[in-house]
């Protein structure tokens, strides 16, 4: 937290923004920084905890046992499918008789074609680092009801693969209603809608017209105004 603490004066907002896996973290940061007293806004990208573990169960989880092997297995055909499509059938057994993460990983990485340009220490490290975060978002048990005071804005893509409310159950963890904005695209093209920054900036200008304003009815002046007179 010292990165973004360090950073932000003790007197300005944060602004946050989270997409996927990231926005589970912006809950989080946002829960230790109002726990400091501080306040500001937040954006979530098609993210919310609830979200997250349901397309996970339904992406890598069939079976209520050996769920762990389950995940390991179908993330690492994932990954050969995109670099190595015709050896996933071949090396899914084998996988499967493997007793744990780093003797699946040995197979496969001892078994990746010369050819195949990354090297055998990224293929590692990406694959680790993707089955982290599935791990994390099994794992995660949520925050408290009401907990958070943050002004929170949720953009959805109108394509859209679970029925789930609007929200993606996110107000019971705040104060007062998310807001939700529907962006045309996916959960990958939503990021390449302009729309989807327009709905940032358009809430970033609004809210400091309105403090702004504020401070010049009480008299005060804005974190920039104190700050370009320093």
């Amino acid at each position: 937290m010292v990165h973004i603490t360090s950073r932000l004066p003790p007197n300005q907002e944060f602004h946050i923004i989270g997409y996927s896996f990231g926005g589970m973290v912006a809950l989080e940061v946002v829960r230790l920084l109002e726990e400091e007293g501080r306040v500001g806004r937040l954006w979530l990208i098609d993210s919310s905890p609830e979200f997250l573990k349901t397309i996970t169960k339904l992406s890598f989880i069939s079976t209520t046992d050996q769920i762990d092997n389950e995940v390991q297995v179908k993330l690492i055909l994932r990954f050969l499918d995109l670099i190595w499509p015709e050896a996933s059938s071949e090396i899914a057994d084998q996988l499967y008789q493997l007793p744990d993460w780093n003797s699946r990983l040995d197979l496969v990485i001892g078994l990746t074609p010369p050819e195949i340009k990354h090297s055998k220490q990224y293929q590692r490290a990406l694959m680790t680092a993707g089955y982290l975060r599935i791990k994390a978002v099994l794992d995660y048990v949520g925050l408290p009801e009401n907990c958070l005071k943050a002004s929170t804005t949720l953009i959805r893509p109108t394509e859209i693969p679970l029925q789930m409310a609007d929200d993606y159950s996110l107000s019971q963890f705040f104060q007062t209603p998310v807001k939700v904005h529907f962006v045309e695209g996916n959960h990958f093209t939503i990021l390449e809608n302009k729309k989807t920054s327009d709905v940032i900036t358009e809430g970033t200008v609004y809210h400091e017209r309105l403090m702004f304003k504020n401070n010049l009815n009480e008299g005060k002046m804005t974190p920039l105004v104190a700050n370009s007179k320093q």
